[in-house]
């Protein structure tokens, strides 16, 4: 993973990944087709990791608003703590739109992670909450944080992208919590 997150996974080597791990191109190329075979499996495991953080508090998250903020918080956290996965995702994601054709199943981690999500706040929404409603909230779940990650890196400071990140989730909520709730 810092192989890619140093030097971007188009620049990275076979060469530079079996160095950093200390294996052999062989013992690579048994587990791994290629790099972005590799690239997967991280991706895979940066969300299996997220998902891992989810799990504790989950259970007060009791309504949707709740449900949304702990989504929202805990995504916001990751992302804090974890740069080099951040990279990854960011790095997987742009490959997933840029080689459509080529790597299909670089998108399928994104939209597994997203299903999850969406799940998560489908047992908090009302009983008839419309499904693409409920997509876009994941989406808007898993992007906020992500964005809020971008202001961090212009230049906010701490104090206003604590208020943004307050402020900016109960907002969103307020303005679709009569599709939802």
């Amino acid at each position: 993973m810092a192989v890619f997150a140093e030097v971007g996974v188009d620049a990275a080597t076979i060469e530079d990944i079996t160095e950093r791990a200390d294996i052999g191109k062989g013992t690579f190329y048994r587990h791994f087709e290629d790099k972005y075979a590799l690239l997967i499996t991280l991706v895979e495991g940066v969300f299996e990791q997220l998902k891992a953080t989810l799990r504790p508090g989950w259970s007060e998250a009791a309504t949707l608003r709740d449900a949304f903020h702990h989504i929202t918080r805990t995504h916001a956290a990751f992302f804090h703590a974890h740069p080099d996965e951040v990279a990854i995702l960011f790095q997987a994601r742009v490959m997933s739109r840029l080689r459509r054709g080529t790597a299909p199943t670089m998108e399928q981690p994104f939209l597994t992670h997203l299903a999850a999500i969406e799940k998560m706040l489908s047992e908090r929404a009302k009983a008839d909450a419309d499904a693409g409603h409920l997509r876009r909230l994941a989406c808007a779940a898993v992007g906020l944080p992500l964005g809020m990650l971008g202001l961090a890196m212009l230049g906010m400071n701490k104090e206003e992208l604590s208020a943004l990140a307050d402020d900016v989730p109960r907002l969103l909520l307020d303005g679709v919590a009569s599709w939802l709730e």
